[in-house]
């Protein structure tokens, strides 16, 4: 391989897109982070929504108000 200038100016811009593409890939590695934690919090509160759901729907239901005294009584 010889040193031509062109030779040594192709790899300087090589080296230079390769630099130019791992700052890109940290910053979508970033991203990605941020989205996971995101995604986790929400199936956190999905499960936790589901819990309470799951809890209301096993409480039976009084169709009759009269059936619960108000708390002054």
């Amino acid at each position: 391989m010889s040193d031509s200038p062109d030779a040594a100016a192709r790899l300087t811009a090589i080296e230079s897109l390769l630099t130019h593409l791992q700052h890109e890939l940290g910053q979508m590695h970033s991203v990605l982070l941020a989205h996971t934690a995101e995604l986790q919090a929400m199936d956190r509160r999905i499960e936790k929504f589901e819990g309470k759901l799951e809890r209301l729907e096993e409480e039976p239901e009084d169709s009759d108000p009269r059936a619960h005294k108000p708390p002054h009584y």
